[in-house]
């Protein structure tokens, strides 16, 4: 498999129905790629639109969208100090499972810092050891296919974030300290495109907990709108819409754009208004593409039996070869051959029948990027080093190895 980054779409070309090429502009100036089958992982939906599929934005054809909304990690000196105030685990405020406990005393906190964050239910989530995760930021009336507002968007949410962790540092004591470690690349969003595919998922679909014969996945994550104002945040940052979720299948069908043949959708800009786990869509496209390219038909003249067999060879593939003891994947058996520089944190939702549940995921790194695992470096803390022992399933020495032994683990340092 070929893989190319810093890549994007900026056209495409159908031949009757079917899309044949698209062009992308990237370092390498612009190029044209043809296929029998392309996959729009987007997440706006970038590529049906362009090639000329239907979709939705937001709550219309075209937004009210829901804010987009900018994380932050942050390192504290010690997360017990702090616990009344992480999401789950405090002893103020009730909600379902529990699950809200912590918010109102986080609050109360930001109010002692006088700062009143953009999102009014803002929260820390417990990520691992003394690493927390920000949710404080909400970008009203932002559609997310326009780059110009995007960016402002992008550059107001940054500096929101580091207003609010400078004005908790001024409070000392517990908040001592407290920097920002990462933020991501692209702020998120909640509402892009949403691509019209052979099915559409509904809210009908939700609440009866729908079963689907081509089922991709089953979904549990609950309905969870955001105020689409900065005004409506102050009476309710958001709320289901009275939707009660039962776990409901995303079909195959929601995954093949219904405007275009060869072209399949995976991830945010599918055919549904809530979107499942991302992982398990993308697996089911790349296995439809492979099946449809080598018998030269479109996705939806493959039976999903024969998609869902590719997917079953791919799994017992995987655990022949861990069983061989080849690394396959990060966390998984055998991972640790592979070596470990730096962890970052990520949170991935587990699906099962009776909910779902957070938990941490690591990432390999390069050496260059390894100063965050090194007892020596401003910015570590032992948090990591606990993460990559419980996930790759041995002590990572080798981590703080190359900075003791004098080797360069990042640019300007040591």
């Amino acid at each position: 498999m070929r893989v190319q980054l810093h890549t994007r779409v900026t056209a495409a070309y159908r031949d009757g129905r079917r899309l044949d090429t698209i062009v992308t502009e990237s370092k390498s100036g612009r190029q044209s790629w043809r296929a029998p089958v392309f996959i729009d992982t987007t997440g706006d939906g970038g590529l049906a639109a362009q090639a000329g599929c239907e979709f939705e934005i937001g709550r219309e054809k075209s937004c009210p969208c829901q804010p987009l909304t900018m994380y932050a990690l942050l390192v504290v000196k010690d997360a017990a100090l702090i616990a009344d105030c992480l999401h789950g685990t405090g002893r103020h405020g009730t909600g379902r499972h529990g699950t809200h406990t912590g918010r109102q005393a986080f609050r109360d906190v930001l109010a002692r810092a006088g700062v009143t964050p953009s999102y009014g239910a803002a929260c820390l989530f417990p990520i691992r050891g003394n690493l927390v995760l920000l949710m404080a930021n909400h970008e009203y009336g932002i559609n997310a296919t326009d780059a110009a507002a995007v960016t402002t968007a992008t550059l107001r949410a940054r500096g929101e974030l580091h207003r609010i962790v400078r004005a908790l540092a001024r409070l000392g004591g517990p908040w001592e300290g407290v920097q920002i470690a990462a933020t991501p690349e692209q702020i998120g969003v909640r509402d892009g495109r949403r691509i019209r595919g052979r099915f559409v998922v509904t809210r009908d679909d939700l609440v009866t907990g729908a079963r689907q014969d081509d089922a991709v996945v089953r979904a549990t994550f609950p309905v969870d709108i955001h105020a689409l104002t900065a005004e409506a945040n102050k009476l309710k940052a958001y709320d289901n819409a009275g939707v009660n979720v039962q776990p409901y299948d995303i079909p195959y069908r929601a995954l093949v754009a219904r405007d275009v043949d060869g072209l399949l959708l995976a991830g945010r800009c599918i055919s549904g208004d809530v979107t499942g786990n991302a992982v398990a869509m993308g697996e089911a496209a790349g296995a439809a593409a492979a099946v449809a390219a080598k018998r030269k038909v479109a996705p939806h003249e493959i039976p999903w039996p024969d998609v869902a067999a590719v997917r079953r060879g791919v799994a017992e593939a995987i655990a022949r070869l861990e069983a061989a003891g080849v690394a396959t994947r990060p966390g998984g058996p055998n991972s640790w051959r592979r070596g470990v520089a730096a962890v970052s944190m990520a949170c991935t939702r587990v699906p099962c029948d009776a909910g779902w549940k957070r938990e941490i995921v690591c990432r390999r790194a390069t050496w260059t990027a390894g100063w965050f695992s090194c007892p020596e470096s401003p910015g570590f803390h032992p948090g990591l080093l606990d993460t990559a022992r419980r996930f790759y399933k041995q002590p990572p020495a080798e981590t703080a190895t190359p900075c003791r032994s004098g080797a360069p683990t990042r640019p300007g340092g040591r």
